[in-house]
């Protein structure tokens, strides 16, 4: 039992190790009719060909509201989804992913919070050549709160990754 502990620690340990924290991303926050406000950043920005880097959005959501989880949420509301606009030189590891969703008494999966921060890691072909591109995001999520859901809504976000040189 103490070897199982023992593995499952390490195991987690490693986990946490891999997930890079994010990085500061200034994002105004949500006012008004404004429930969402989102911003993009890449870790690191400057990589060289078969380097990874790791995308992370931030959104703020405004205090007694929600989106939806980005996999199946759980209601016919719609699912948080992420798309991307990247260089073809640029190769996604994985899935998006985002905070575990809390779910709700209805059976839905919400993300909830001042901030939740979604990552995915892009690795970088061996044969990409030394120069700074546009990358481009677009955020789609469903906000509600006790009250009402609003129709969706997309942010679009863009940051620069710059190739360099292998070291």
């Amino acid at each position: 039992m103490i070897r199982l502990a023992s593995v499952l620690i390490a195991a987690l340990a490693t986990v946490h190790a891999a997930s890079p924290q994010p990085p500061q991303i200034t994002v105004a926050k949500p006012s008004g009719k404004t429930r969402v406000t989102a911003g993009v950043a890449l870790q690191p920005a400057r990589a060289a060909a078969g380097e990874s880097v790791t995308v992370f959005v931030k959104a703020r959501i405004a205090e007694g509201h929600w989106i939806y989880a980005m996999e199946e949420s759980g209601s016919k509301n719609l699912p948080t989804r992420i798309e991307d606009s990247v260089p073809s030189a640029l190769e996604s590891r994985g899935p998006w992913r985002s905070p575990p969703p809390k779910t709700q008494e209805d059976g839905s999966r919400t993300l909830t919070g001042d901030e939740v921060f979604f990552q995915r890691q892009y690795r970088i072909a061996t044969d990409a050549r030394a120069q700074k591109s546009k990358l481009r995001f677009r955020l789609e999520f469903q906000v509600c709160n006790d009250m009402v859901c609003w129709p969706p809504e997309t942010i679009d976000m863009e940051t620069e990754l710059e190739v360099v040189k292998p070291r």
